[in-house]
């Protein structure tokens, strides 16, 4: 199966039950030597009975 990504229009995605809040994007660009510098994104899922926090940030994060 394909499929592919896409840049979301915003940062902020409301929902009548959960709501998602990207606070930190990640990102994935060429780096040098053939290397890839890239970092997970940190994503907020709030509302209903939980609220989650989705880290998939590296340790170097700041």
């Amino acid at each position: 199966r394909r499929w592919s990504t896409a840049p979301l229009g915003s940062l902020s995605i409301p929902g009548p039950l959960y709501s998602v809040r990207v606070l930190r994007a990640g990102f994935s660009r060429p780096g040098p030597e053939g290397s890839v510098l890239a970092d997970g994104s940190v994503t907020l899922i709030a509302g209903g009975p939980l609220t989650v926090l989705v880290d998939t940030g590296g340790p170097w994060l700041r």
